[in-house]
């Protein structure tokens, strides 16, 4: 069997393809790591393409005609709208993320070619001393420590991984499991502030240790840092490769730019990614696998639930009152949702009832001008989003989980929001995405002693495109929670 050799790229997280690849081989390897963007019809795709070096650029992001790397003059094309993994160096050696290793292997070893890696280290390098962590968390449940075994049985090959664990599974006290199981510097990215006050909060009482916070106007690093993606963004003298581990929270977020350069200039040995729906509408979780490692799906919504460690749903479906719907996408939202008075206080009925029931109700918006609507119709709530300041937003979150404040409107409580308390979620913002309507629900799931269902009030609209949305949403309620 032919052998392909490789080597890791010294201090960042590629691979180098050191023997030349017949042209058939290279497009076999190139199609499975590679795809088309949607929606690609709409992209304006005029390109600059240098015909020295092979360097590209879209016209609409350029300053200049010029090749950045070379300085030779480009020739004006048009991109095919594909994103490809693998790459070119100036010395015409191909390379690929290190994410991608598992399949380029497989995909070599199903035509008939071994691969033999060179210079891939054998434990982390950094030169931080081991953290020895203290841990005084929950025992792990059954589900979790199988996802501590897989896991642990790639990370410690160097190999990333992408944990799909259901929203209320525990994902985030699993990884600070991992934490405690490597000992080694660890920086955890987070895209929103709550994310950040809850990783804090968990690894202060977990791991009794308080970590440093990079974001939220805090510029802060230690052993264990807990950065906003957005700030080291911005701040290209961040020490990224000070640790060992990266953790990256919600995952399905790492294809944006951002997430993605600052993972793609991590040389992490080890590398996890935590999210409940990881596969993406846009195809764009090919990136996510590059810049981390393949997925490993740990036990459904469904086998949860019917385990009782997740709440069981209860949906109820709701029709909102017509309204005029518009030209566009846009102004169907403004018109039917947003602006629907009648269907605001249809809303803000249905929460009142349901507070004065002793039950605790979240409202999920998407627009500020929406949340503030429904705020000022349900007596006693509160709203808050990310212009909230922290003190407010953390007292109301506070009183929320306490039983103080009974109606909560918010855009924030998507993702990565932990309120087991939470009896009622409704849906008041419409919308088509699965994955951001699964991560909606599960806000509500996740159980207490008394506490063993939740009920989820979906609003339904008419028109063109919110009754496709809403249909679409009834069927996803189906498939993944039964």
């Amino acid at each position: 069997m032919p052998i392909i050799e490789m080597t890791k790229w010294p201090n960042k997280p590629y691979i180098l393809i050191d023997t030349p690849l017949p042209d058939l081989v290279f497009k076999i390897i190139d199609s499975a790591t590679s795809y088309k963007i949607k929606g690609a019809e709409f992209i304006d795709n005029q390109m600059y393409k240098c015909p020295k070096c092979g360097w590209w650029k879209l016209q609409a992001n350029a300053t200049s005609d010029y090749c950045k790397r070379c300085g030779t003059k480009c020739d004006e094309g048009l991109w095919d709208c594909i994103i490809h993994m693998i790459s070119q160096t100036r010395g015409k050696k191909f390379y690929f993320p290190v994410g991608m290793m598992d399949t380029i292997e497989a995909t070599l070893k199903s035509i008939g070619y071994d691969t033999h890696l060179s210079g891939w280290p054998s434990a982390p390098h950094s030169g931080i001393p081991e953290l020895h962590l203290t841990w005084e968390g929950w025992n792990l449940r059954k589900h979790q420590d199988e996802a501590k075994t897989k896991a642990l049985e790639k990370l410690r090959d160097g190999r990333g991984v992408v944990l799909e664990m259901a929203t209320g599974s525990g994902k985030s006290l699993l990884a600070m499991s991992l934490m405690k199981e490597l000992g080694t510097s660890t920086l955890i990215l987070v895209h929103k502030k709550n994310l950040m006050e809850q990783w804090n909060e968990g690894i202060k009482k977990t791991l009794n240790w308080e970590p440093a916070l990079y974001g939220d106007n805090q510029k802060e690093i230690g052993p264990i840092t807990i950065g906003m993606v957005q700030s080291i963004a911005h701040n290209k003298t961040f020490p990224i490769n000070m640790f060992n581990f990266v953790i990256c929270d919600e995952a399905h977020h790492c294809p944006a730019d951002s997430t993605f350069d600052i993972l793609m200039k991590s040389d992490a040995y080890y590398r996890l990614g935590l999210s409940a729906t990881p596969r993406r509408e846009d195809g764009n979780e090919i990136k996510m696998f590059a810049a981390i490692g393949q997925i490993t799906k740990v036990s459904s919504v469904k086998e949860l639930i019917a385990l009782g460690i997740l709440a069981k749903p209860i949906i109820e479906i709701i029709n909102a009152p017509s309204a005029k719907s518009g030209g566009s996408y846009a102004e169907a939202v403004k018109n039917q949702i947003v602006m629907n008075d009648e269907r605001n206080r249809m809303i803000a009925r249905k929460a009142y009832e349901l507070a004065n029931k002793g039950l605790s109700v979240l409202i999920t918006v998407t627009q500020i001008k929406h949340g503030k609507t429904l705020e000022a119709l349900i007596q006693g709530s509160k709203f808050i989003h990310g212009k909230t300041k922290k003190e407010e937003r953390q007292k109301s979150m506070n009183d929320f989980e306490n039983g103080t404040l009974k109606v909560m409107v918010s855009t924030l409580l998507n993702e990565g929001s932990d309120i087991p308390s939470l009896d009622v979620i409704i849906m008041a913002s419409g919308g088509k995405s699965e994955s951001a309507q699964i991560q909606k629900v599960g806000r509500a799931l996740r159980t207490t002693k008394t506490k063993k269902t939740a009920l989820i009030i979906d609003v339904v609209d008419g028109g063109k495109w919110l009754r496709d949305h809403a249909q679409n949403r009834i069927r996803m309620y189906q498939e993944v929670f039964g």
